[in-house]
């Protein structure tokens, strides 16, 4: 197809539009794992995530393509068919994201097992349940990421709400919503199970994680 930028590094191969939303990813056979390689590295979480939808989707890493933009969609706050997704990924030894990278859609990483997880300063955009019921070894968050949480819809006769455990659903605008919260949709990390969280000191993390397991808090 025309207008398509293709990438290619040790994680595989990675086909971009022009504006580059990555359209598709092909695991590099060298980077691909069975689950039980991945046993030892994920012990912490215990047994009950080794399940059959991970078994073609045990790979060694993750390394996204300086030059990848964009993940998935954020155009509402469900994963529309036909977004690349990683959900139920299970990466080894290592996951980066470029400086390129700007928005991470709705869904990308759900369920997935993750390594340790670092976010450029660039990144702009975290879409809904992004990172729903994942586990992480280790998520380093740093100040630029603003803290995000609720879930946000509309409807035909509507404009935006927020619903805030506590508060009920509240009337905002479109222009509020993305100017607050970036995206349509929060609860990012809900029943996320993180063993160690890095965070600068002063940072309002509970704002994005009240819904998440974390073992360890390290500031920064």
């Amino acid at each position: 197809m025309e207008n398509q930028v293709i990438y290619e590094n040790e994680s595989g191969i990675f086909t971009c539009d022009e504006e580059g939303l990555l359209l598709r990813y092909e695991c590099s056979p060298e980077n691909r794992l069975e689950l039980s390689d991945c046993t030892e590295k994920f012990s912490i979480f215990g047994q009950d995530w080794q399940h059959e939808n991970r078994k073609d989707k045990s790979i060694r890493k993750l390394v996204i393509p300086s030059g990848v933009k964009q993940i998935g969609s954020c155009s509402s706050a469900y994963h529309e068919e036909g977004d690349v997704s990683f959900k139920d990924y299970v990466v080894r030894d290592e996951i980066i994201f470029p400086d390129s990278l700007k928005i991470i859609g709705v869904s990308v990483f759900w369920s997935a097992m993750l390594p340790e997880v670092k976010f450029s300063s660039a990144l702009s955009v975290v879409g809904a349940t992004s990172f729903f019921h994942a586990r992480i070894c280790k998520l380093i968050l740093s100040s630029d990421i603003k803290p995000i949480y609720g879930y946000y819809y509309s409807d035909q006769a509507h404009p935006y709400f927020k619903d805030i455990p506590g508060q009920g659903a509240v009337e905002i605008t479109e222009n509020e919503l993305l100017e607050q919260y970036l995206c349509f949709g929060g609860r990012q990390f809900k029943y996320a199970h993180i063993d160690t969280l890095m965070v600068p000191d002063g940072y309002e993390y509970m704002s994005l994680l009240s819904e998440s397991d974390i073992g360890k808090l390290i500031k920064y």
